[in-house]
């Protein structure tokens, strides 16, 4: 029964994660990332810091509710502080918008406000694109395909 001890083991972590803050409101995805990243930092050694910058709010889909963004580059785990990112590639970026969830690996995120909806900016390591260089694309959330898309930056 080799299982039971990594079992144990499994279930350990989850108390070390227990800085990780969440808004009342947030989706449990958000949540339960969370909790998933708490878990990979407690198998380190060490424990999660969630600081309040590290979740956004924004309007993705342009239907006024409150859509959530983790930005895993500002989660500190006491024993490897850089984590959730790739050196020279960029860090985790994760949308929670309404049941819908996607992650995207960015060097660096902004949000845009265009009319009833914001465009999120993001750039992209070019090896991840095949590309020679990084790409910088404004998208917006697809409620029909529940994912993100490609729109024109001056939208």
């Amino acid at each position: 029964m080799r299982l039971l001890p990594i079992l144990a083991l499994a279930g350990l972590p989850l108390g070390l994660a227990a800085n990780a803050q969440t808004p009342p409101d947030a989706p449990p995805a958000l949540t339960a990332l969370l909790d998933y990243h708490g878990t990979a930092c407690g198998i380190q050694g060490g424990t999660l810091t969630t600081p309040a910058e590290a979740i956004s709010t924004a309007n993705l889909n342009g239907d006024g509710q409150t859509d959530y963004i983790l930005d895993s580059s500002k989660l500190v785990c006491s024993t490897s502080p850089a984590m959730f990112c790739a050196t020279d590639t960029g860090c985790e970026l994760s949308l929670f918008v309404g049941n819908g969830q996607h992650t995207l690996i960015v060097k660096d995120w902004s949000l845009r406000d265009a009319g009833p909806v914001q465009h999120l900016v993001a750039t992209i390591d070019g090896d991840l694109l095949n590309s020679p260089v990084d790409i910088t694309s404004h998208m917006v959330w697809d409620d029909a395909t529940a994912g993100l898309k490609l729109v024109p930056a001056e939208n």
